[in-house]
């Protein structure tokens, strides 16, 4: 991370939450991709028969802490922090709806820029993502990102499902 040598921790790399919605399993966890952490997604039919997977991935950065959440239509969020060389650790999600092509997710989004180094301090690396309880449809993340003292801040964030995608 930006201001330290010390590199930043992926966190435990198995699944923080797993998600069962129409007859399949959904999780995302952290891999080593080229010596960096990146997000790992799939979709699972319970018989073992992988439907989609995809990767969050970049050259030069880590993504760690990842949740996911899925609405009955097959609309995904995936709530992830980003940190790197010359970035402090932010806040991060992507996003899919059922008909996009398998696999993919749209563009990530920043929720929340970090501000400072956590110089190894406990900074609050939490990650949860959820289908909205009210609505059954639309998809929320909770995020952590270091704040001006290099502790934990925290974003909410959702993305509403219109249905006319």
């Amino acid at each position: 991370m930006k201001g330290v040598t010390q590199r930043t921790s992926s966190g435990d790399r198995n699944p923080k939450n797993i998600v069962l919605q129409n007859g399949c399993i959904w999780f995302s966890h952290n891999v080593n991709i080229d010596g960096r952490s990146a997000v790992q997604w799939h979709q699972i039919r319970l018989d073992g028969t992988i439907v989609q997977t995809g990767v969050i991935k970049d050259p030069v950065d880590s993504y760690i802490q990842t949740t996911l959440g899925v609405n009955s239509k097959g609309d995904v969020i995936v709530g992830y922090q980003e940190t790197g060389p010359e970035k402090f650790i932010s806040a991060m999600a992507a996003y899919r709806f059922a008909s996009d092509p398998p696999g993919t997710l749209r563009k990530p989004y920043h929720l929340a820029q970090g501000v400072a180094a956590t110089e190894g301090g406990a900074w609050g690396d939490y990650s949860g993502s959820c289908v909205d309880g009210d609505n059954l449809s639309d998809l929320w993340t909770v995020q952590s990102y270091a704040n001006d003292k290099g502790r934990g801040s925290t974003v909410i964030a959702r993305v509403t499902v219109d249905g006319k995608r």
